[in-house]
């Protein structure tokens, strides 16, 4: 669960991402995303990379084209 006790500047939000998600947390679901919309778009941005590479090949020499066209 995630501590209330003081609002995160997106500064500090955003250094501890890589905590967040090391520890399996839901980071989706922290409370400054709810109030922050520029930390929410990171957030999803950064999902959606990280769903796209799980599709890219160690060693390919060529990406295939719709790796790269945006998921609806």
């Amino acid at each position: 669960m995630f501590e209330e006790s003081r609002k995160l500047t997106c500064e500090e939000f955003q250094n501890l991402i890589a905590e967040l998600v090391g520890s399996g947390a839901e980071v989706e679901c922290h409370p400054h995303l709810k109030a922050c919309a520029i930390c929410s778009q990171l957030v999803h941005d950064l999902d959606t990379i990280a769903e796209n590479s799980r599709h890219f090949r160690f060693g390919a020499s060529e990406s295939d084209p719709d790796d790269w066209s945006e998921s609806t």
